[in-house]
């Protein structure tokens, strides 16, 4: 709490009076620009910016309050100079709760994209226009496995290449995914001294109990619009047309067997981006904590609440009530300063913690 305070006092007195800490500085665009080839992009889509990265993800039925939590975590690793955010929603549902969320505060440009958009055709689902009002009726998850479960992540690969073919690097994470630190770093260290790799990933097998080979993680993926990249890219979604199913296996397969295999991917540093087993131990060295490998919502809610990676409540990102910002000038002031202070403890030690607001 002192330290809370002390973060306070430097927004208010300045870092001349105190001692102050001062921001990271972090990675710049030309680094990360340095770790892409081969690319000219030119989405044109509507809200989206040529020449900039595609941070793209994806949500369903029921994990809008997952990517809530994904945005409050990586908002402060965003930069508006070289990125764009690509939020997909599986289904006009989802899209009605997904447009209640603040992307404002991320300062990047922010496509809200239904998945059928991407496709090229209108869509054969029927669309139900939702009560935005009433959250927790579009809080019921798709259970894995499922038929609905497979068709969504089937559309995965075709998501990602629709930008590849614009000439756009895609950075593709899952929204059960936590940044606790900076993933970009994590992205231009892996690759200083190394030519440029086609992919850049995380090895989702390497829990040190077995030997089993690599396995790339098929929902945190940086992909270089190459012409391996695209090779790999459609025939994974050759694949999965063809026979929906879940995404990793079907990628790792066509990898293997496409010239060059796992050389031609570049696997991120094992301390540092853990999956749900690998997290069990070492989660608090880590700069990516993924709540895979577990079924069920709010068994992986769970997983994140125990190791603090949860934002309990969405008034970090959600939209607030209209009588409730008018209510008390004091409060708003006083929210202001909690938020401003939260960035900079944030800056200053790369880790983010929920702020509690008045309530």
């Amino acid at each position: 709490m002192a330290a809370f305070w002390r973060v306070l006092s430097c927004l208010v007195l300045g870092v001349v009076l105190l001692d102050c800490p001062t921001a990271a500085a972090g990675f710049d665009c030309d680094q990360l620009y340095r770790i892409s080839q081969n690319w000219q992009c030119r989405p044109k889509f509507p809200k989206m910016q040529d020449g900039k990265i595609i941070i793209m993800v994806q949500v369903s039925d029921g994990w809008v309050d997952f990517l809530e939590n994904w945005l409050s975590f990586a908002r402060p690793h965003l930069k508006s100079e070289c990125m764009q955010l690509a939020v997909i929603a599986d289904d006009q549902t989802t899209m009605d709760a997904v447009k209640l969320i603040d992307f404002k505060s991320t300062g990047l440009p922010v496509s809200l994209i239904l998945a059928n958009e991407l496709k090229g055709g209108a869509s054969k689902k029927k669309f139900i226009r939702s009560n935005t009002d009433d959250i927790d009726k579009l809080n019921l998850p798709t259970p894995y496995g499922s038929k609905k479960y497979k068709d969504d992540m089937s559309m995965r690969p075709q998501e990602i290449s629709f930008f590849l073919r614009k000439g756009c690097p895609v950075f593709f994470s899952d929204i059960d995914v936590v940044w606790r630190g900076d993933v970009f770093q994590e992205l231009v260290n892996q690759n200083a001294g190394k030519k440029e790799a086609n992919m850049y990933g995380y090895d989702d097998f390497d829990d040190g109990s077995v030997d089993r080979g690599k396995e790339l993680c098929g929902g945190f993926i940086y992909f270089n619009p190459t012409h391996w990249t695209m090779k790999v890219v459609n025939e994974w979604a050759d694949k999965l047309a063809q026979e929906h199913d879940t995404n990793q296996g079907p990628l790792n397969e066509i990898i293997k067997k496409t010239g060059g295999g796992f050389d031609e991917v570049q696997f991120l540093s094992r301390e540092k981006i853990l999956n749900g087993k690998t997290a069990q131990l070492h989660w608090a060295q880590a700069t990516v904590v993924h709540a895979n490998w577990m079924i069920g919502k709010e068994k992986k809610k769970q997983f994140l609440k125990d190791r603090g990676l949860w934002h309990d409540g969405a008034e970090l990102v959600r939209h607030r009530d209209d009588a409730s910002r008018d209510s008390d000038v004091e409060v708003e002031v006083t929210d202001k300063l909690l938020d401003k202070a939260a960035a900079v403890a944030v800056e200053s030690t790369g880790h983010t913690a929920p702020i509690s607001h008045h309530a």
